[in-house]
């Protein structure tokens, strides 16, 4: 049975979830309870530990977005996070690489954006690029990134939750929400699979699902999800690179492309993809239990192809192949020299949680109030690296204001 009141509960345990539950520990007064309600057995199973591990510089990000001041912020105080908390990180920084001459344009508009956003990115030669990484092949220029790092998502996420439970935050695990209803009373009462719960206010940070809960309060409308899937392949041990190898990207997409991330440990992975996902989780196989939701996610996904919204075709085409690891394998080889990197396991797969309004993809970080409630609906990439700063927006931005 879960504790029956708190004055604010928290549905989701993952990155963004706990960080949230200690910002409001450590805004409101220590009378305060604060409560995560989790559905899995343990935090984190999701997103937040099944992602590259890339702390992100932030010069993707259109200047003035939420996404470019988050992850220039985020980058900072999650690598003094890693650092007190003794895990390892690799400050390995980052190489854009173009592929033919027509990504010059898009490198530069990368390079404008850094500087807009105060990150430190640089424009380099190519014989710049190969003294940094022998290997990387690039056609006249290359982006370099020296504050772009890796680490150990799993590592971290175990660090952040043992950091809530320090902080004094309520951490229930295995408890699933099924239905959220505000009282005549002004509560939010949550059922769960585990009984009820009645919290001061409710904040929604669960991620693939979070539209669902969204809709249970009146919030989140207009807005539908669709699930990418990214596959990883970890590389043989005996190939290494110096830093991270990454494609220019479609800058009108959210993606960032295939690319060749050096792992916290030692050792090299390869993606990830942007393959549908059939349902919110995913993970494997053809989702058979969830028949409905393949419905509609298939449909959604057949709007974009039909319209083209976004350059949908383009992508589905590039894509299409890299369910194999042998294509998957190939497209990373375009960034560097020689043969393709030898190719090793399947690593767990990640999904993505989508948001798109009116046929597009959403870009940027949304938040919306509720009902006595709270949204999260988009914290996609780089959302693991924001996830410090953005949670402490979303407490004092709104949490804070609606519980004055």
């Amino acid at each position: 049975m879960v504790k029956r009141a708190a004055d604010v509960a928290v549905i989701g345990g993952g990155c963004i979830g706990i960080n949230i539950a200690v910002a409001l520990r450590q805004a409101l007064p220590a009378s305060a309870s604060v409560v995560v309600i989790e559905k899995e057995a343990a935090c984190g199973r999701h997103a937040s530990t099944r992602n590259s591990g890339v702390l992100h510089a932030g010069f993707y990000y259109a200047p003035g977005s939420l996404k470019a001041r988050m992850t220039r912020d985020g980058n900072r105080l999650l690598s003094e996070f890693i650092e007190d908390r003794g895990l390892p990180i690799r400050r390995s920084g980052k190489l854009v690489v173009t592929r033919n001459k027509d990504e010059l344009i898009t490198l530069h508009e990368l390079h404008r954006r850094g500087i807009a956003n105060g990150i430190d990115v640089q424009l380099i030669t190519e014989k710049d690029a190969m003294s940094i990484e022998p290997k990387a092949f690039t056609i006249d220029s290359a982006l370099w990134s020296p504050n772009t790092s890796v680490a150990d998502p799993v590592q971290v996420m175990r660090a952040q939750v043992e950091h809530a439970v320090e902080n004094g935050v309520d951490i229930q695990t295995g408890c699933q929400l099924h239905r959220a209803d505000v009282l005549d009373s002004g509560v939010v009462r949550l059922s769960t699979n585990r009984g009820t719960l009645d919290a001061g206010h409710l904040v929604n940070a669960a991620g693939v699902h979070a539209d669902r809960i969204a809709a249970m309060l009146g919030a989140g409308r207009g807005y539908e999800v669709i699930p990418f899937k990214g596959l990883y392949v970890q590389c043989s041990d005996d190939f290494s690179l110096n830093t991270n190898v990454y494609p220019v990207p479609n800058i009108h997409q959210p993606f960032l492309g295939t690319h060749l991330t050096v792992c916290a440990k030692g050792g090299v992975k390869v993606g990830p993809t942007a393959l549908p996902a059939w349902s919110r989780e995913n993970y494997e196989g053809i989702p058979f239990a969830h028949p409905l939701e393949t419905v509609q996610i298939a449909m959604r996904l057949a709007r974009l192809v039909a319209t083209d919204s976004e350059g949908i075709r383009t992508l589905a085409l590039q894509e299409a192949t890299k369910c194999w690891r042998r294509a998957l394998m190939a497209d990373a080889a375009t960034l560097i020299r020689g043969p393709a990197p030898p190719s090793g396991r399947w690593l767990p797969p990640g999904i993505r949680a989508q948001l798109m309004r009116d046929g597009k993809f959403v870009h940027d970080f949304v938040v919306e109030s509720g009902p006595r409630s709270t949204h999260v609906l988009n914290a996609v990439s780089p959302g693991w690296t924001c996830a410090i700063p953005f949670a402490r927006h979303v407490v004092h931005e709104f949490v804070l204001p609606a519980l004055a």
